[in-house]
């Protein structure tokens, strides 16, 4: 599944881009993640400033969350609680849309978070950083320096490693970046226009999306340079991703 900024639609797909129904059009979606347990698709709208839900067949949407300031990234905790950028601080909920709580406050431009183990982690573009906290908002701290203009980041479970997106900023600095989640070796694996990025732990598979020309692309996580695929084309302006194995589905926010 993927999203569209600006006025967006939300695309749902088989992995190999066969197949590719819109199940919502006209929000202004900024992020999106996948409730894989209860089979929904929930995304951030800068326009509402809310989030909202929707089945993954498109049906039942409904609003989540609302009186949101400027909502951005969002992730689900393996727990279930919904983990929210929102202006300057990130807000924890639990599945009914109950806040539970601010876990950090006070930041300068956070954009996207993702929650792993015991640690969150989420990239600022003003603090070109990546920045690192337990998840109940203890010890936060500078993880990764020289993130510019971080647009993604996702975790490799299986070998503890964070994945990220950078937009074009500082030049040599776009593209698809990784790091162990410690914050040792920053590498940069694949050069480009980069917007979002999901990771297929399954099959060591990692899809993402440019905005330049309207693509998703696959490759294998372990031969970037010599074995990328074409998944779709023709998107406007596809930003975030999402991949369902049980389901078998992929989701792709495409915005114009």
């Amino acid at each position: 599944i993927w999203s569209d900024v600006q006025i967006g639609q939300i695309i749902r797909a088989n992995p190999d881009g066969s197949d590719a129904d819109v199940i919502l059009a006209r929000h202004l979606p900024a992020y999106h993640v996948v409730d894989y347990d209860f089979k929904r698709v929930y995304w951030t709208d800068t326009g509402t400033r809310s989030v909202h839900s929707i089945a993954f067949d498109g049906s039942d949407e409904t609003v989540f969350i609302s009186g949101l300031t400027e909502p951005q990234g969002i992730d689900i905790t393996e727990e279930g609680e919904f983990i929210i950028v929102d202006h300057q601080r990130i807000l924890k909920y639990d599945r009914s849309g109950n806040q539970l709580g601010t876990i950090v406050k006070g930041l300068n431009d956070p954009t996207d978070v993702v929650a792993h183990d015991d640690f969150l982690y989420w990239g600022d573009k003003a603090e070109s950083a990546i920045f690192r906290a337990s998840l109940q908002g203890n010890f936060p701290y500078r993880l990764i320096e020289n993130v510019y203009v971080l647009v993604d980041i996702e975790v490799r479970a299986s070998t503890n490693e964070l994945y990220w997106t950078q937009a074009p900023g500082v030049p040599g600095s776009s593209g698809i970046f990784k790091a162990k989640t410690n914050g040792v070796g920053k590498t940069l694996v694949h050069q480009g226009f980069i917007n979002g990025i999901a990771i297929d732990e399954f099959t060591e598979e990692i899809y993402w999306s440019q905005s330049v020309d309207g693509m998703v692309h696959r490759a294998s996580l372990g031969h970037m340079a010599d074995d990328v695929t074409l998944i779709t084309e023709g998107l406007n302006k596809p930003i975030s991703l999402n991949i369902d194995r049980a389901s078998g589905l992929l989701f792709i926010l495409d915005v114009q």
